[in-house]
């Protein structure tokens, strides 16, 4: 069983802010990584727009018209969609 103090909460916080995609790495599996911190299960909430930008600003700049996209948009699409809105970016 991990901590849920501080110390954890702080280290999970830090690993999805400065997340971060290499160029001509996996957007599939980046996308999955990043949705791995579970920081809901230590207590820390965090607002899906927020959520969303983090992750549209953690692909890589390959990927910058598909976060253009995304950014034109009247809303900002829920971070569980833009994973499936890339899985099929990347299909075609």
């Amino acid at each position: 069983h991990r901590s849920s103090g501080p110390v954890r909460k702080a280290m999970l916080l830090k690993n999805i802010t400065l997340s971060k995609m290499s160029e001509g790495g996996n957007v599939r599996d980046h996308i999955s990584e990043f949705f791995q911190v579970r920081l809901e299960k230590i207590g820390l909430q965090i607002n899906e727009d927020l959520l969303a930008i983090l992750l549209l600003y953690s692909l890589s700049e390959s990927c910058k018209n598909f976060r253009v996209s995304m950014e034109s948009r009247d809303e900002l699409p829920k971070p569980e969609k833009i994973k499936i809105l890339e899985e099929a970016e990347s299909r075609k």
